[in-house]
Formats: structure tokens, sequence, C-alpha cells
């Protein structure tokens, strides 16, 4: 009974880092993997059944001006940097506003 009710209580504790870590997040920001260092702009989230959060960061380009790799990480181990990526929505392609039109406009918030 006692190691079900420790079970439990950790569960809680759980859910409610999980919930502290959410309440800030937003896909846009730049975050930093607290392991490895690397650095990119939240593109997706991702909510698996067990209860795990990940995080698509993707990177700037290379100095060729070529894209990296974008990598898949847990929302534990990401810090913002403070840096911010906004897409501005125009009309789309048929005149539907707000929808992103083919060639979004991106801005970059914040400095590096």
């Amino acid at each position: 009974m006692r190691i079900l009710r420790n079970l439990r209580l950790m569960q809680m504790l759980r859910e409610m880092r999980k919930q502290d870590e959410m309440k800030d997040f937003k896909l846009g920001k730049e975050y930093k993997d607290k392991i490895s260092g690397f650095i990119g702009v939240a593109v997706a989230k991702t909510e698996w059944i067990n209860g795990c959060v990940r995080i698509t960061l993707s990177p700037r380009l290379d100095k060729d001006g070529k894209f990296q790799d974008s990598v898949c990480l847990d929302i534990e181990q990401l810090e913002p940097t403070g840096n911010e990526v906004t897409l501005a929505l125009r009309d789309g392609p048929g005149g539907e506003p707000g929808v992103p039109a083919r060639e979004p406009v991106v801005r970059a918030v914040g400095s590096r």
C-alpha cells in the first residue's frame, strides 16, 4: 500500500513539473539543449501516450546557407535562449485571410 501511494505521489510530482515547464513553452522560441548545447527554434511539439513531451528544434542555416537536420528532444532538457522567430501571416494563395502564403514572411526577434 505504501509503495502504491509513493508511486502515485511521484506521478503527481511529474505531472506538476511537466505543467510548470509547459506553461512558458512557445513554438517559435529559440531553445538550448542543457545536455548537448544544441540550439534551435521550436517548430513542433509532440505528446506521447506515456506522457513524454518532445520538442523538435530546427537549427539556423549553416555557414554555407544550407539547412541542417532538426532534432527532437524532451522538453525537460530545454532552456529558452531569449530569442524568438515570428511568422507573419499574409493572405493565402487563394486570398484566404490568415492562411500562410506560399512564401511566409519570417522575422527574427531578439539578437544572438
